[in-house]
């Protein structure tokens, strides 16, 4: 490249996209969910509870990408008089309960840990795979932004290319510089999360409310089990999601 300015500027846009992939960051073209019907909807003499949607990593849809997390959308209407949910929990394949989070590296570990207790059963775990036909409603076969950082470290801005063009510029490692990038859009994906906490015991009108949970990635999840208490009594409601998240987050089979 001729032009030395342009050759940093082209430089520093690489290296902003490798930051971008190498982690969690927002998503400022979200699509709008394609289906406009419940996944699937469940109810009991007290609460009727549709779960309408669940994000995974690189869904169009979300807010953010390269999520390391999952977040379940539902919406809870209490059939006569208000209601106090005191626990939502998803229990993975194994019978496990699996507990929400709202913190972006608890969450990260928490879904590494489980895609190694599904692979040391035998699974073949891709995070962010969607089988075709799906009704998540899009198809992936391969989660985006893996590792594209790992050679962002062999690239310097140097003195002399910036010289050439009248300007002085220390050599910064482009490590240093995705690392900055990188942190900011960290920062800005975990705010989102802090703000979509949710704080148990929760108390819902008649009117109903929607809410999203955020759980670990877990591949082919059984069910929600949501407890909700009213008039002193505790009781326990399921969401099956053996058929919503049939093969999500499973390498597919060439």
């Amino acid at each position: 490249m001729n032009n030395p300015a342009a050759m940093i500027t082209s430089i520093t846009l690489c290296m902003m996209m490798l930051a971008g992939c190498a982690g969690q960051k927002l998503n400022k073209k979200a699509q709008p969910i394609s289906h406009e019907q419940p996944l699937i909807t469940v109810q009991d003499v007290h609460v009727k509870i549709s779960l309408d949607h669940v994000l995974i990593k690189n869904d169009p849809a979300s807010w953010v990408k390269n999520a390391a997390w999952d977040e379940y959308a539902l919406s809870i209407t209490p059939k006569q008089q208000h209601l106090t949910i005191s626990s939502i929990a998803l229990v993975d394949a194994f019978g496990t309960q699996v507990d929400h989070d709202f913190n972006r590296k608890q969450l990260k570990k928490a879904s590494k840990l489980i895609k190694k207790k599904y692979e040391k059963q035998g699974h073949a775990i891709q995070i962010g795979s969607v089988p075709s036909g799906s009704l998540l409603g899009f198809s992936a076969a391969v989660g985006l932004g893996a590792a594209a950082g790992s050679s962002a470290s062999t690239m310097y801005i140097g003195s002399s290319a910036a010289g050439a063009a009248g300007a002085v510029v220390v050599a910064v490692p482009a490590a240093i510089v995705t690392g900055i990038i990188r942190a900011k859009n960290h920062r800005q994906v975990q705010h989102v999360l802090t703000d979509k906490a949710l704080t148990l015991p929760f108390s819902i009108q008649a009117q109903g409310t929607q809410m999203g949970v955020i759980f670990p990635a877990v591949p082919i999840p059984n069910h929600l089990a949501i407890t909700y208490t009213i008039d002193n009594h505790s009781n326990t409601i399921k969401v099956p999601l053996n058929h919503v998240m049939h093969g999500v987050h499973i390498k597919p089979q060439n």
